[in-house]
């Protein structure tokens, strides 16, 4: 004579508290950053002559070469990535458009300035 198994009465889980947490900023201030990095940019290619941008130029350009005059560009379009993202996940597509003048500088500049054997 077996005794009838006794189930235990699910209690019904609480859903968790739905939290209005604040929009978190951190899109928006690279954004921003990336912006004011664009202007910093065009200025030291147009040739303003200012120590932080006279120091950015020649930094951009030893790194990237031919590709710097293709980081505004690239920074203004970085930048509205992360404006414009409307919640989707936006960190491969501006970390591609971060690396394109890299790339493309360093094919140029193998390219165009490659040396005659």
């Amino acid at each position: 004579m077996s005794k009838p198994v006794s189930r235990k009465k699910a209690t019904p889980r609480k859903a968790p508290a739905k939290r209005r947490a604040a929009n978190p900023v951190r899109r928006e201030v690279g954004a921003i950053v990336c912006a004011l990095l664009a202007i910093f940019c065009f200025l030291g290619l147009v040739g303003v002559d200012a120590f932080l941008l006279t120091f950015l130029t020649s930094v951009q350009g030893h790194f990237i070469g031919v590709g710097a005059y293709a980081m505004p560009i690239v920074l203004i379009i970085a930048a509205a990535i992360l404006l414009f993202h409307r919640g989707q996940p936006v960190r491969l597509r501006v970390w591609c458009a971060l690396l394109t003048p890299g790339g493309m500088g360093g094919m140029l500049t193998l390219w165009l300035f490659a040396r005659p054997s």
